[in-house]
């Protein structure tokens, strides 16, 4: 259902919340992983991907958010980064909507 509302948008601004090491404690807090963001985006065809609302246990980290969520949309494991056979288009890049949420160290 949410594919079908937000298919060829210009622009998705989603939230993308925990990285997929943290799927768990997402899911049980009705959360996306930036994982699940960018696959949201890939399958709705959107052109434009700008991922909010992380949880603060990322201060600091947000390269590992951005990285994973365009894993997603470009149809990737997040594990390897490899790319999925069925991968129809490849996004550019993932911008974080706060600056303070920048690198990937730890």
């Amino acid at each position: 259902r949410v594919v079908s509302l937000i298919r060829d948008a210009d622009i998705l601004f989603i939230e993308a919340g925990f990285l997929e090491a943290d799927r768990d404690r997402a899911a049980a807090r009705r959360h996306l992983t930036a994982h699940q963001a960018g696959t949201l985006a890939r399958l709705a065809n959107v052109k434009r991907l700008m991922t909010l609302h992380y949880s603060p246990r990322y201060q600091g980290r947000g390269e590992c958010l951005a990285r994973e969520a365009l894993v997603g949309a470009r149809g990737a494991v997040p594990e390897t980064g490899a790319h999925n056979a069925g991968a129809a288009r490849l996004f550019k890049e993932v911008r974080t909507a706060v600056q303070d949420f920048r690198g990937c160290d730890g």
